[in-house]
């Protein structure tokens, strides 16, 4: 039985296949590699826009940040004498 070439799915058809290839190709030479060592900024994948040095100095101090939120939650709500309660809300760093 032979089955008639229109009838394939619509991705199966070789225009189908060479416009998805075609997109390929745009994607591969217009987006920016956010792995490229080269590139010292920081850069949105979607839009290309550049973060600003406050996005920069809050991701470079991530670490330190949270561990004096922890140690602060620590000897606030859980070591002896502690202030608050485990439960009351946690004011916001920022």
């Amino acid at each position: 039985m032979k089955t008639d070439p229109n009838s394939r799915h619509a991705d199966l058809r070789q225009s189908r296949i060479s416009r998805d290839e075609a997109d390929i190709q745009s994607l591969e030479n217009n987006w920016v590699n956010p792995f490229n060592s080269e590139d010292q900024d920081l850069v949105s994948i979607s839009t290309w826009t550049l973060s600003t040095t406050e996005v920069l100095k809050d991701l470079k101090d991530a670490e330190d940040i949270g561990r004096n939120a922890y140690e602060e939650f620590r000897k606030d709500r859980i070591e002896p004498g502690h202030v608050n309660t485990f439960h009351d809300p946690i004011k916001s760093k920022s």
